[in-house]
């Protein structure tokens, strides 16, 4: 009776040892194998018999045999999982995931191992990783900052490439923002922002929405965005908790409406005949709100053409104005004086060290200036007009989108110039026409050729007539009982005016 059963035990047990879809191999405590089921015999290639003749070391893969002996060790001492790799008897390697755990048999301690076959696995993990690999390729190729924002954690969970190249920020700075992120944001917007990512918990499934914002990159920059976002995942009770985002930079299309607002605003200042110092301090305001660190200036170039004068400069030191007003222009006048004397833009990249900037270096160096772009403003006879000037506390020089605001600057700068000087001109040449017209010895009278009105008379006239301005202005002379009958003026045809004769009228 005891016999049957201790066969049918043993037989049950080789049953399920060799029923196993996993590897099994029993080691003594020199590794050597003392048995193996089935899968084993399958999966490496050797019979039971060969593998019964094997140490464990020479089942595993090059650069790991050494490590045998002192993992038998201390796995007959306590259990363990771990990953490893086998070689096969065809030579193939099989990564493998063993779990290992002491036993008695017959009175001795062994091992019992279960070898699992992680082929499947890995594959499965390099088909993800490949699949993911190209994902990322592809968002990396993608010419806008795709992000996974946390609305718990509030961090971006997730960034592509275009968000370390186009903003400076290193993947270690990226990651230790965490919460911190908040600060790249401007803070005029942060308000809208939080706004914004508090409606995202309550959003529907399909649902989409855009945002405007601005962010300081790395170097101290700010850029406008525009973010497209939808939920990405919920949390259990199905809020919305990730958003996905693509974000594409917009700060030229913000530069350009903004800029095309400025320019409107002082065009209508010059139609509207606003002062020339208010008009330019208008224009250099609206610059310096568009670049950041920007220190705008005008200065006008006097009619002798050889002298500067201050036109507008709302942000510069006073001290620093007054040092540059009235000076002369040459071929060694700073930034300014320089580009006005050559015609041409002169960008000194460093103050302290530029030879143009010696005899305004230690003015320029206590009101804290390192740089200075300077360009001609040119009127409509190609007449140096006067020069727009972008100081910066920092050493640099300019980048395409400056050159551009600096062609745009120059052109509404030389409008509002040659408007002013226009209307001076005429201003003059009236007020010349008016003493003389007012102090003629001879009688003069100026009336509307359309009716016949008295517009202006000069003293001679009201000595001989005896009338004052006031009681002739808008009345003609037949109304005033001077003439008997209106002398019509020349007649006027297509808009012009006939040329005839002045002549002489006998009352």
């Amino acid at each position: 009776m005891s016999d049957n059963v201790s066969d049918f035990v043993g037989v049950d047990f080789q049953a399920v040892f060799d029923a196993s879809l996993d590897a099994i191999f029993i080691l003594d405590s020199n590794a050597q194998i003392l048995n193996a089921n089935r899968t084993a015999v399958q999966r490496y290639g050797y019979s039971l018999k060969e593998l019964k003749q094997m140490n464990a070391a020479q089942l595993a893969a090059d650069g790991l045999k050494s490590e045998i002996p002192v993992k038998i060790s201390n796995l007959m001492q306590s259990g363990e999982i771990f990953e490893w790799r086998h070689r096969c008897k065809n030579g193939d390697e099989l990564p493998v995931e063993i779990i290992s755990q002491p036993i008695m048999q017959q009175g001795k301690q062994v091992l019992y191992s279960t070898v699992r076959d992680l082929s499947p696995r890995k594959n499965i993990e390099l088909a993800l990783q490949t699949q993911k690999h190209m994902l990322e390729r592809i968002l990396d190729t993608e010419p806008g900052t795709v992000y996974i924002f946390d609305l718990i954690q509030q961090q971006n969970i997730y960034v592509n490439r275009h968000w370390l190249t186009a903003y400076g920020y290193t993947p270690d700075e990226t990651q230790a923002m965490g919460p911190e992120l908040y600060r790249v944001f401007h803070p005029d917007d942060l308000a809208r922002i939080v706004e914004n990512h508090t409606a995202w918990r309550n959003a529907n499934e399909m649902e989409s929405r855009s945002i405007e914002y601005r962010i300081q990159d790395k170097q101290g920059n700010w850029h406008w965005l525009l973010s497209q976002e939808t939920p990405f995942a919920r949390d259990d009770t199905g809020r919305v908790s990730q958003i996905l985002g693509i974000t594409h930079d917009i700060t030229d299309r913000k530069q350009s409406e903004t800029l095309l607002n400025v320019q409107n605003q002082v065009l209508n200042m010059v139609a509207s005949g606003k002062p020339l110092p208010e008009t330019l301090t208008s224009l250099i305001q609206g610059i310096e709100a568009l670049v950041p660190g920007m220190l705008g200036s005008i200065l006008l170039l006097d009619s002798d053409g050889v002298h500067v004068h201050h036109g507008a400069a709302p942000s510069l030191p006073a001290e620093f104005i007054a040092a540059v007003d009235g000076q002369p222009i040459g071929p060694v006048a700073g930034s300014c004086g320089t580009a006005a004397y050559r015609k041409e833009a002169v960008y000194a990249e460093d103050i302290n060290t530029d030879p143009l900037w010696e005899k305004y270096k230690v003015v320029a160096q206590s009101n804290g200036l390192r740089a200075c772009w300077s360009t001609p403003i040119f009127g409509s006879q190609d007449q140096v007009l006067g020069t727009f000037d972008m100081y910066y506390r920092e050493p640099g020089l300019p980048q395409t989108e400056h050159l551009r605001l600096i062609g745009t600057v120059t052109h509404i700068a030389s409008i509002a110039i040659n408007r002013h000087r226009e209307e001076q001109a005429l201003r003059n040449s009236e007020n010349r026409f008016a003493i003389l017209f007012g102090k003629a010895s001879l009688p003069a009278v100026l009336t509307h050729c359309s009716d016949n009105t008295f517009v202006d008379v000069n003293d001679a006239w009201i000595q001989l007539f005896g009338f004052t301005k006031q009681e002739l202005t808008g009345k003609t002379a037949v109304e005033l009982g001077i003439e008997n009958e209106s002398n019509q003026c020349p007649p006027v045809v297509d808009g012009s005016v006939q040329h005839t004769p002045v002549r002489d009228l006998e009352q």
